[in-house]
């Protein structure tokens, strides 16, 4: 079985607290992958709102090409 957790919480901290159960986070913390929120990598921005887009032309049968430039900006 292999599991994916994600969280914004420091559990170090919430292990020391007695608030996060330490065996839990030891077998959680096998292979860490750290991922910087988005608005450290605003470069996927743009890929990200082209998967949303053609997720939502699927979707809704719609056959939106592009975001206008404007609102790619907004996202950014």
């Amino acid at each position: 079985m292999r599991l994916i957790a994600a969280t914004n919480q420091d559990l170090d901290a919430a292990v020391e607290r007695g608030r996060f159960r330490e065996d839990l986070y030891f077998r959680l913390k096998v292979f860490p992958i750290r991922l910087p929120p988005l608005r450290e990598r605003r470069e996927d921005i743009p890929v990200l709102a082209k998967f949303y887009l053609e997720r939502f032309n699927r979707t809704f049968s719609k056959d939106f090409r592009e975001l206008a430039p404007r609102a790619l900006q907004l996202l950014e």
